[in-house]
């Protein structure tokens, strides 16, 4: 059957997991190789359990009608689209973190920590993304990244400027040591990370360097499937605009906020914007 090995290959990356231990126990890892560069397999059993490893849905690289499990990455998707409860639901489940292999314990932790940031409940994100940083590999440089970016959220959240800081500049320092080729397969984690440091730099009045790290930041997003982040950094946008009085920054972050919902579907992002028209009409930006 014909997969998407570049898929596979990236998340086997994503996770700093070697080809060799993605197919110990399972295959050999010339398998994973030849899987990875030739986008072909004839074991459906194999392809499952490489996937359950991975934690991504065989759905995702071929057809198959009926999943038995829930991986991180659905996950992912279910924070991203701030359904955070249902989110939550499922990482409650006891038999969900014994069904994880080992290595994919730093991720769940990650996981835990986003949800709680977003409800709120700051000492309980802090626990979870202490056990990510305890699990981690030193080679797994996008959970490390997302790490120290959700712990420099959460100290930020709590007016902790000197620890937000902190963690925020590990993580564009592990950025900074990154190869071109593994900085274009993190793109949308590397922009969330400067949105935090853009949300850091307004929080204590440097508008113009939160604008310059807004813009950074949009110029890495995908064009597509990445709404609720591109909101969200329009919404700051707009705030930096308006700290500066830059009428023109106002009127592109209200429209391309604007945009991104429609384009979206999500009508919980349609709510937050269906006033924009009436702002831009009113106040003519």
């Amino acid at each position: 059957m014909i997969v998407n090995g570049k898929l596979l290959r990236q998340r086997r990356e994503q996770l700093g997991v070697s080809q060799g231990q993605l197919a110990e126990g399972i295959c050999h890892q010339s398998l994973v190789s030849r899987l990875e560069k030739s986008n072909h397999i004839t074991s459906m059993t194999i392809l499952q359990n490489i996937c359950a490893r991975l934690q991504i849905n065989v759905s995702t690289v071929v057809t198959l009608k009926d999943q038995e499990h829930m991986p991180l990455n659905v996950i992912r998707e279910l924070i991203n689209s701030n359904e955070l409860l249902r989110a939550d639901a499922y990482l409650q489940s006891k038999r969900f973190k014994r069904q994880l292999p080992e290595f994919a314990l730093p991720e769940y932790h990650l996981l835990k920590g986003k949800i709680a940031l977003g409800l709120e409940r700051f000492a309980e994100a802090m626990q979870h993304l202490q056990l990510a940083l305890g699990d981690v590999g030193h080679h797994q440089h996008q959970l490390l990244i997302e790490i120290f970016t959700e712990m420099g959220a959460t100290w930020l959240l709590q007016k902790e400027i000197v620890n937000a800081t902190e963690c925020l500049e590990r993580a564009k320092a592990i950025i900074r040591s990154l190869s071109d080729a593994q900085v274009e397969t993190m793109k949308v984690v590397i922009a969330h990370t400067y949105r935090r440091q853009a949300e850091l730099y307004v929080s204590v009045g440097n508008a113009k360097k939160s604008l310059h790290r807004i813009k950074e930041a949009m110029a890495l997003l995908p064009a597509d499937n990445v709404f609720h982040e591109m909101l969200a950094l329009q919404q700051l946008r707009f705030q930096c605009a308006e700290i500066l009085k830059s009428d023109d920054d106002k009127k592109e972050a209200l429209v391309l906020a604007y945009a991104a919902a429609k384009f979206s579907k999500d009508q919980r992002l349609n709510d937050i914007v269906k006033n924009y028209q009436d702002v831009l009409w009113k106040q003519k930006i």
